[in-house]
């Protein structure tokens, strides 16, 4: 890696994520949960304890045991464990990964004068608003390592394929999907790239290692679903099952439901627009906002314009799959939440390169380019600090969440912190409200009743009016 670009995406990085860099304290939101229980393991007996009792919400083990060697380090050195500097460093990788990989794709990465396309590739990742949450979230961890395994995964199916190689790319693929598996698709991509790239001497020669390859990538794809349908699902391969995780998150991830056919298509939606148009991120987002339709809309008019501008078609092609095949897989299992951008940053570097490779046809011939790149890169720098300066707390997150869309989960937590700053008018507003998204929900009701009861100024028959709202016998302040 060149030294200025090394340089620029390490200030970059600490400019966005500075706040963050040497904190130790940890968000309620998830990340408490995840790594806590991991401080007193000492052996994979004292992990598996864990999982099989549900004391960890998910089956991650690369993830958990990257949490556990952060607990064993801050033992070793006498400190707080630093898991955000550890996000960092993994960042770091992540994108050096992305900078080499570019320079495949690009030839004229080397070139010695001038931004080259790898270059504006890596630092438009280093700067990329969606980026900000998966880094400053603890809990994001999983969606890091899982890229930074399916980019080594794609660093060497570039490369000289041979049964050593053949080797790696089956562990990083595998390590990738105990990361987090929204990978679980990325075979589909590695085979097509090596049919259609490759000619048919090659193919004959190298069969025996492409046949072993397809099928490991295709036992491990498989192995993960399988995984995963157990563990969130609740469905018993030969006797075995993890019953804590599937009376979680059975009813939430119940994997695809016709009837949800529209809310999968808006996220979908949603992840494109938040990929090339990064305005208003936040945590959370609401499935009726206009900005789900207009990027479900981008979606064929980019892959049209893309396909027909770019003379190299099955290379666009090839980097255009590699994007879409992890937002396939989140909206699928995941439209219970909706979207949440650290599940898109699997599909940010695909994204990237076939952005570049569409828009290196449109501006070759263009002039004050670099102004130009120099007022996108300054855009979305501005907007990525303002993010990560949103993870500093809970209450300042869902704050932001709210600002820029009405969710169920902003409503929740906002109305909480309402309610414990005794702003009891706005937060049983928002409580109300909460209710009208997700009615006949506990936690709505709970937080209603709170919200209702708590209010030093509302008078005895309006708190029972407002509770006969619920349509629930029996409900009274205590």
């Amino acid at each position: 890696m060149q030294i200025w670009i090394l340089l620029a995406v390490v200030a970059l990085t600490l400019i966005i994520q500075g706040p963050l860099t040497l904190s130790t304290e940890l968000l309620a939101r998830d990340d408490r949960w995840l790594t806590a229980p991991l401080k007193e393991v000492h052996n994979l007996a004292d992990w598996w304890t864990l999982i099989r009792s549900g004391s960890l919400p998910d089956f991650q083990p690369v993830r958990d045991l990257s949490y556990w060697i952060d607990w064993q380090l801050a033992r070793a050195l006498g400190t707080e464990p630093h898991f955000h500097l550890s996000n960092i460093l993994i960042w770091w990788a992540v994108l050096a990964l992305v900078w080499q990989i570019a320079q495949k794709v690009f030839p004229e990465g080397h070139q010695k004068k001038g931004f080259s396309t790898a270059a504006i590739v890596v630092i438009l990742m280093a700067i990329h608003p969606v980026a900000v949450e998966p880094v400053a979230w603890v809990s994001g961890r999983k969606h890091l390592l899982s890229l930074l395994f399916t980019l080594i995964a794609t660093r060497l199916i570039l490369g000289h394929l041979n049964p050593v190689r053949a080797l790696l790319i089956l562990t990083a693929f595998a390590a990738g999907a105990l990361s987090q598996p929204i990978n679980v698709l990325w075979p589909i991509w590695a085979i097509t790239f090596l049919a259609t790239s490759k000619n048919t001497d090659w193919m004959r020669q190298h069969r025996p290692t492409i046949v072993i390859l397809t099928a490991g990538l295709a036992l491990v794809s498989l192995s993960t679903i399988a995984l995963n349908m157990t563990v969130y699902q609740g469905v018993t391969w030969f006797g075995f099952q993890l019953t804590p995780h599937a009376e979680i998150y059975g009813k939430k991830l119940s994997g695809f439901r016709w009837d949800e056919i529209d809310i999968s298509m808006l996220a979908a939606g949603r992840y494109f627009f938040n990929l090339l148009i990064p305005f208003n991120i936040a945590h959370r987002y609401s499935t009726g906002a206009l900005a789900n339709l207009v990027g479900l809309l981008m979606i064929p008019l980019a892959g049209w314009a893309g396909f027909h501008l770019h003379e190299r078609r099955k290379e666009f092609w090839l980097w255009s799959l590699y994007a879409a095949l992890p937002i396939l897989v989140v909206t699928l299992q995941l439209s219970d939440i909706f979207v949440a951008d650290s599940y898109a940053l699997a599909a940010l570097p695909g994204t990237m390169l076939a952005a570049a490779v569409m828009l290196k046809e449109l501006t070759s011939a263009a002039k004050g380019m670099r102004w130009f790149f120099a007022a996108v890169c300054s855009l979305a720098l501005a907007q990525s600090v303002f993010i990560a300066r949103a993870w500093t707390s809970a209450e300042a997150l869902w704050s932001r969440s709210q600002s820029v869309e009405e969710t169920p989960d902003s409503l929740y937590f906002t109305a909480g912190d309402l309610l414990n700053m005794g702003e009891y008018d706005e937060a049983l507003a928002r409580a109300g409200r909460l209710l009208e998204l997700s009615p006949g929900r506990e936690k709505p009701i709970q937080l209603f009743i709170t919200a209702v009861c708590s209010h030093p100024r509302m008078p005895a028959e309006e708190k029972r009016a407002n509770l006969a709202r619920l349509g629930i016998p029996g409900v009274r302040c205590k």
